[in-house]
């Protein structure tokens, strides 16, 4: 009898029609399945994770999944992480999460951030937690994807192209902290014109913002639900919010990372 391969929770179909990934329920947990590099399993708790690569799977493919991979594993275990890009000012002191939906501009402007003397913390999952009256971000993927156009727009920064993700992966040159103080959550988005603009993001708004802004999206319990809730909830009173919009086009990341120093005080 053939072993049945569970219920599928989510499919990414690549536009020729190739499956990339899947991800299922099985009767022992879960398996996440990125049909060009990797198989991870893990039980529904997020123990027992373990990274399958597969035979002649890049390097920088398994690297980039292993920070995923933790991610996923964590948030079943209590340690939830933002779908963010984190960054640490100059001085070390204050870390920033910049939010955003795909094209919004997160890896463009951290590596033009980068450029300017920020560190990275961590790219697409931020690892959160609320301290006293604070909250702290914590080291994650060291891995900054960066598409063909935002390397050469960002300076050609050195980089390891990976033709999974078919993309630039510019790897975090040193050891990040191990923990900083959140300074803010700042969501990015292209205008067609202006200047560099700010808005708070404050009260229920705030919450339902970072809420939908975890990087485990798929699976939760009804106990990380309840989890991810309380901690968006606590977090949105601790961290200042902000949308940012900023206008599209390579020319204007200097203007957009001076106006998010200058917000920032950094």
């Amino acid at each position: 009898m053939s072993r049945s391969p569970g219920a599928l929770l989510a499919r990414v179909t690549l536009d020729d029609g190739e499956v990339w990934s899947e991800a299922r329920r099985t009767a022992r947990g879960f398996v996440i399945d990125w049909k060009r590099a990797a198989r991870l399993r893990m039980a529904r708790d997020g123990s027992g994770a373990r990274l399958l690569p597969r035979r002649g799977a890049p390097k920088i493919s398994v690297r980039v999944l292993r920070g995923i991979a933790r991610a996923l594993a964590g948030s079943l275990r209590g340690r939830e992480s933002l779908h963010a890009t984190g960054l640490v000012a100059p001085g070390g002191r204050a870390a920033v999460a910049l939010l955003g939906e795909s094209g919004a501009g997160k890896s463009t402007l951290a590596a033009c951030l980068l450029r300017r003397g920020w560190r990275l913390l961590a790219d697409d999952a931020l690892p959160i937690e609320v301290r006293g009256k604070g909250v702290i971000a914590r080291s994650g993927s060291g891995c900054l994807k960066l598409t063909a156009t935002s390397h050469r727009g960002a300076g050609r920064l050195p980089a390891v192209f990976d033709p999974n993700f078919e993309k630039w992966i510019l790897r975090r040159p040193a050891a990040a902290p191990r923990g900083v103080p959140l300074r803010a959550v700042v969501r990015l988005r292209r205008s067609r014109g202006g200047g560099v603009r700010f808005a708070v993001c404050g009260g229920s708004e705030a919450a339902l913002l970072l809420h939908a802004s975890f990087y485990n999206q798929i699976l939760r319990s009804s106990a990380v639900l309840r989890r991810q809730f309380d901690l968006a909830a606590a977090a949105a009173t601790r961290v200042p919010i902000w949308t940012m919009r900023y206008p599209d086009g390579f020319a204007s990341l200097r203007r957009a990372a001076e106006g998010l120093e200058c917000r920032l005080g950094a």
